[in-house]
């Protein structure tokens, strides 16, 4: 196969990985962003903050039970490449925080009603739920890249003899860490950016009134545009962290393009959702909402081709 066709056959592969990446990330962020909502209608004396976060919670279900599937999956994937030491060495770090998020996560989004004179435990079950997942998915990138690659490395430079805690936290240049912080600000994004389109999708069938939908619209588009402009500036980060590693992928054109221009059209996102997040009617402006989730989709799908470039190199 000519280098050509194996680079597209890897985007096409991206494509959906990316995809289902973001939703899975969704399903992490979104009890966050849910449980900070709560504590600010406690501080505003705002009730749409929960408004907003009770519609979101039950987009939060339904990505729980996706995720759990997907990631079923992909857990198999992983574990049949990574052998038995790395399995064991991971089970708890993996398990554990994933297992709490799941539990917790659930809780959140089935006691709004249950725990409404608890308002305050109630938020923070949704950030801890929040938290417990992303430091899941810490170790789910570190088990994968001691698993998978880079494939290039030489055997003293692979995961045998490492202790947990030198995989779980490597030196500081090592580009685990970017890519968890990377992650860990796109839950937030991504749960935004999926719930805009759920809210245009609910306007319907929870008919809140049209000073509700304006303000959650507004809110939500800040919710994915702040994280999204941070996580893309940790990107920095990580290409600095990959330059220092062999074979330098991303100073190469043919394979930092589609990096690059995933970069691009998350900028492009986080500009569509600024501008969303002063409309005056936003709820008329929904297009802008569908264009910036994609354009959040192919910047994840950049980032992805990249990873993969450097693993499969």
């Amino acid at each position: 196969m000519s280098p050509a066709s194996a680079d597209l056959l890897l985007a096409a592969n991206t494509l959906p990985i990316s995809f289902n990446l973001l939703l899975t990330l969704a399903a992490v962020g979104l009890p966050l962003v849910g449980g900070v909502n709560e504590l600010l209608a406690r501080s505003h004396g705002q009730v749409f903050f929960k408004k907003s976060a009770q519609q979101a919670s039950r987009l939060g279900l339904v990505l729980l039970g996706y995720t759990l599937l997907v990631g079923s999956g992909a857990g198999y994937m992983i574990l049949s490449r990574s052998g038995g030491e790395l399995t064991a060495l991971f089970a708890l770090p993996i398990l554990l925080p994933l297992g709490l998020w799941l539990g917790l996560a659930a809780l959140h989004g089935l006691t709004f009603a249950a725990m409404r004179n608890a308002g305050g435990l109630h938020a923070c079950i949704g950030i801890l739920a929040g938290l417990c997942g992303i430091f899941g998915i810490h170790a789910v990138s570190a088990l994968t890249r001691a698993a998978l690659g880079p494939l290039h490395a030489a055997p003293e430079a692979g995961a045998a003899g490492l202790s947990l805690a030198a995989l779980l936290a490597p030196e500081f240049a090592a580009p685990l860490w970017p890519l968890s912080v990377h992650f860990a600000l796109l839950a937030p994004a991504a749960a935004g950016g999926l719930g805009l389109i759920w809210l245009v999708l609910r306007r319907g069938r929870d008919d809140w009134g049209r000073d509700y939908y304006a303000f959650a619209m507004r809110l939500t588009a800040r919710w994915t545009a702040l994280p999204l402009l941070c996580a893309l500036a940790v990107q920095a980060w990580l290409v600095l962290a990959l330059r220092t590693l062999p074979p330098a992928l991303l100073t190469r054109t043919e394979h930092a393009a589609p990096f690059v221009a995933g970069q691009l059209l998350g900028l492009v996102a986080a500009w569509l959702l600024l501008r969303l997040s002063r409309s005056d009617n936003p709820m008329r402006d929904k297009a802008q909402a569908f264009a910036a989730l994609a354009c959040l989709w192919a910047m994840a799908a950049g980032t992805v081709f990249a990873i993969f470039k450097f693993m499969l190199l």
